[in-house]
């Protein structure tokens, strides 16, 4: 395996990581019906990271976290090992926004 190979590998498994930190904060602890309209129920949702929204607003914000990550890993790259590692955009976004099969 190459050096950049390494290294690509080790960048890719640091945002997986990084994206399942986000998700896991999500995970819903709490929720109620808080609410109707004209559809019915309308359940308030509390996560563990101590999100608190209405049901159909947590994708949402996941994605605004996901977005969030991606910005900043663009911006300021990735510590790996005491080093700065950067990629550009069109390498970073498959990696963010592209569903993991986990």
């Amino acid at each position: 395996m190459t050096q950049q190979t390494m290294e690509f590998k080790l960048f890719s498994n640091a945002i997986c990581d990084r994206i399942c930190q986000i998700k896991d904060g999500y995970i819903v602890i709490d929720s109620y019906v808080a609410d109707y309209d004209e559809c019915g129920q309308m359940f308030e949702l509390r996560c563990k990271n101590g999100w608190v929204g209405w049901s159909w607003m947590l994708e949402d914000e996941i994605e605004r976290q996901k977005t969030e990550l991606y910005d900043d890993i663009v911006a300021n790259g990735v510590d790996i090992n005491e080093k700065n590692i950067k990629y550009s955009g069109k390498i970073v976004y498959p990696l963010i926004f592209t569903p993991l099969n986990i």
